[in-house]
């Protein structure tokens, strides 16, 4: 039997131009690329540098300043602190002076009580030869020295008039007050002592003072005695 003409297979394969028409169609499209101009990075950085030094200088200016100002502070309260006395009068050594409650007080003599001086040396000895720890030459006790003062106290009212040893202050150069040896020992309340009416009685008085320190201000009430050593 006679067979119908077979008819050629069309190919599905596509053509080059198919090809490459699809292929551009589909490929994709290439990354975008930032460029960054070293110029501007550069003039950015520097910006950047100059205002951190900026901020670094004025932080360490402002703190030095405010040091500056705490120091002076300080030093006004300190001088804030030192004693004024209304109504003061202001002797020297041998020289009188009446206090308001009428007691007329003459500081006669200022020394360094020599007997103290001597005991500390001989203790100083005998730490060198018996001991090797010299630390014990650097405590206080080597560092003081006894200060001894004569005064004399006058009565000028008409009446009776009493005292204290505890009544009389004694202070330095720096303004730091010193209390008198023995003058509250074992005692709750100070020793009263009485002066007749022109009655004149003397008073020893010893402080523990700085070895050191040589300017020292004796005070009983309103008055002040100026001595130095």
């Amino acid at each position: 039997m006679p067979t119908e003409e077979q008819k050629p297979i069309e190919s599905s394969t596509p053509t080059e131009s198919t090809k490459t028409l699809d292929l551009d169609s589909t490929k994709p499209e290439p990354p975008k690329t930032i460029t960054f101009k070293k110029t501007k990075f550069f003039i950015f950085l520097s910006l950047g540098i100059l205002l951190a030094l900026a901020a670094i200088i004025g932080s360490y200016f402002l703190g030095q300043n405010s040091v500056k100002n705490d120091v002076v502070a300080k030093k006004d309260e300190a001088v804030a602190k030192k004693e004024e006395i209304p109504d003061v009068v202001e002797v020297n050594l041998g020289e009188e002076g009446t206090a308001k409650n009428g007691i007329a007080i003459k500081l006669e003599e200022a020394k360094i009580d020599q007997v103290y001086e001597s005991q500390k040396e001989e203790s100083k000895k005998v730490i060198q030869r018996t001991s090797t720890n010299s630390a014990y030459l650097d405590s206080e006790y080597y560092k003081t020295s006894n200060l001894l003062l004569k005064v004399s106290l006058r009565n000028t009212k008409d009446k009776a008039l009493s005292y204290s040893q505890a009544d009389f202050r004694l202070k330095d150069s720096e303004d730091n007050q010193y209390t008198t040896s023995g003058a509250y020992e074992g005692q709750s309340t100070p020793t009263l002592y009485t002066i007749n009416p022109g009655e004149t009685t003397k008073l020893n008085q010893a402080y523990i003072v700085p070895t050191s320190e040589k300017s020292f201000k004796l005070i009983y009430q309103n008055v002040v005695v100026d001595f130095s050593l």
